[in-house]
């Protein structure tokens, strides 16, 4: 006897990966579910690749402010940044990449299911949100990453590249610990649009898997800029005073909870998976 499923396929995850697989499965008119627990379009639509570059192309502005007199132009109020006015449009661009995520899936005839996965077995689903059980014969994992968060004596502290993308106000100044391109980027970001920035790192070199000549340009690049580097910080080099004031013992200053950014990798994003299951897909 033939078991039924619910789907021929449910993909987990509604990032870039999931969501072509899903709607290229799709195309070949089988059942097909996605399920997503937070927004469609993952980390590069929602809180990655395209929200940073409309910050990138904010923290340009101030230079271009700079040499624009010598261009005939005079600019009026070129020192006043909204950071709530950015915030307010990088979201409407968000939401609208957002929507076509889901009609792309939807007008595929991909059922988008909005809720958190966990597996019972290897071929069903449990919704956590709704209750339900929901079953496929093939699932994909297609969770993809999520920053490491920053653990000190247990506690968790300062904010990760996501939460960079939802702060209500920019600190006035920021310990970025952690040198590979994600901190490196935030770093230049960051200092563009006026914030104090210091790079923390665990060993001697900054994006050590990269072409040494110009990494070295880079540091000259960020240092005459006003970027402050500082090497060899390890865990027992942060002291937590008052809660929520971290001092930072290899260069002397205390920073709140909410000025350190924690870049210093990212893991899978699996936590609601069973171990034996993480890392496999039945779509082989």
């Amino acid at each position: 006897m033939v078991k039924s499923y619910d789907y021929d396929l449910i993909v987990i995850g509604a990032g870039s990966g999931g969501t072509r697989a899903a709607r290229m499965v799709a195309s070949k008119n089988v059942r097909v579910a996605i399920i997503e627990e937070y927004r469609a379009g993952g980390t590069c639509v929602i809180r990655g690749c395209v929200p940073k570059k409309l910050y990138v192309y904010a923290s340009r502005f101030p230079i271009e402010f700079k040499l624009a007199h010598s261009f005939g132009f005079s600019i009026v109020e070129k020192d006043k940044f909204d950071w709530a006015k950015l915030q307010e449009n990088k979201n409407t661009e968000i939401a609208r990449l957002e929507n076509i995520y889901k009609n792309l899936l939807t007008s595929s005839g991909v059922d988008f299911i909005h809720d958190t996965a966990r597996f019972v077995s290897p071929h069903e689903i449990k919704l956590l949100n709704s209750n339900k059980i929901i079953s496929a014969e093939k699932i994909l994992i297609a969770t993809g990453g999520k920053p490491r968060k920053l653990m000190i004596n247990h506690q968790e502290i300062g904010v990760t590249s996501n939460d960079i993308f939802e702060m209500p106000s920019l600190p006035e100044k920021i310990f970025i610990y952690g040198a590979g391109y994600i901190g490196l980027e935030f770093a230049g970001i960051l200092h563009g649009l006026g914030v104090d920035v210091t790079i923390g790192t665990r060993g001697d070199k900054i994006l050590k898997d990269f072409d040494t000549h110009l990494v070295a340009r880079l540091v000259d690049a960020y240092k005459n800029k006003g970027i402050k580097f500082v090497s060899q910080i390890l865990h027992d080099d942060f002291d937590i005073r008052n809660g929520n004031d971290i001092f930072i013992k290899k260069i002397g200053q205390s920073f709140s909870s909410h000025q350190i950014l924690n870049t210093t990798g990212r893991i899978p994003n699996t936590e609601n998976l069973p171990a034996f299951f993480v890392g496999r897909s039945t779509l082989n």
